[in-house]
């Protein structure tokens, strides 16, 4: 059993590096021109409303 502390430090550690993925994906979709972003929006939202067979 670990000390609560070392899982702390851990814990936060993990959240650092997950936080710092995220903010990469972001940035990257960010730097995205408008127009794919919403390409890719419209290709996450529309299609499998389109084709509801293709996700049973």
């Amino acid at each position: 059993m670990k000390h609560p502390k070392a899982l702390r430090r851990e814990a936060r550690a993990l959240y650092d590096r997950d936080a710092d993925a995220v903010a990469r994906v972001m940035n990257t979709v960010l730097a995205q021109p408008l127009w794919r972003r919403v390409k890719w929006a419209f290709n996450v939202i529309v299609l499998p409303l389109r084709h509801p067979g293709r996700w049973k």
